[in-house]
């Protein structure tokens, strides 16, 4: 679980060109002798990553059109209403946007080699190796994006699709409810792959179908047998 930076205020909404010299004067490293270009670079990256946001909630929406799917719909509903930007600064989570939220979800878009900050997160990215992933941590979960110029629109709105369900059945639990099981994890897998599928199979249709059976036959052809204890 990451603990989430203590940034993360309720109040007035903020976008990138209102962010402050006071906003990030905790973040400046300590050598640094000019605040001003420090504030501009905060600023063009957290503009960078709001226009990133975007991006990946347009193509959720766009998919969520074409497949006529109404949780798709509702997920992009709640995703373009609740997600909050968050940046990496130093070895802090950040976000600037202060809009008093009851069920946020705080969306980390990562670049480069940004994971070399956080070892936590490195050593469970290097496990996951996936575009995305959802970390069920409290008071909120925590959406990780990594930014790859060769994610198509399609991939971008599968992952904000799959881990949004996720994020429903976080927040459907209530707020002193136990850990989940292993059992009940991989349950809610199940069913975010399920709707994962159906969306995909609305999509591509017959050859969509056809080409997954095709990988599933190569795939139970070419699998090691299972050992017997």
């Amino acid at each position: 679980m990451v603990a989430l930076s203590t940034f993360f205020t309720l109040g007035c909404s903020t976008v990138a060109s209102n962010i402050r010299p006071a906003d990030v004067a905790a973040y400046q490293p300590a050598a640094s002798k000019d605040p001003d270009s420090f504030i501009q670079k905060i600023q063009a990256e957290y503009k960078h990553r709001e226009e990133v946001q975007k991006e990946f909630l347009s193509a959720t929406c766009e998919l969520a059109e074409k497949t006529d799917d109404a949780e798709a719909r509702e997920i992009c509903k709640m995703m373009n209403a609740n997600a909050v930007t968050y940046m990496p600064i130093g070895s802090n989570i950040v976000t600037f946007d202060k809009r008093n939220m009851k069920q946020p979800v705080p969306l980390l878009i990562v670049e480069g080699n940004e994971f070399d900050e956080f070892p936590n997160l490195k050593e469970m990215d290097a496990k996951i190796n996936g575009v995305g992933y959802l970390i069920q941590g409290k008071p909120f979960p925590l959406m990780i994006v990594k930014n790859k110029e060769k994610t198509s629109k399609t991939w971008k709105a599968i992952l904000i699709l799959h881990e949004g369900m996720h994020v429903n059945q976080y927040y459907s639990l209530p707020s002193n409810a136990p850990p989940q099981t292993a059992k009940e994890i991989a349950l809610d897998e199940v069913r975010a792959y399920e709707f994962e599928e159906r969306l995909l199979d609305k999509l591509g249709g017959k050859k969509y179908t056809s080409l997954v059976i095709r990988q599933i036959t190569r795939f139970e052809r070419n699998k090691a047998p299972m050992s017997k204890k």
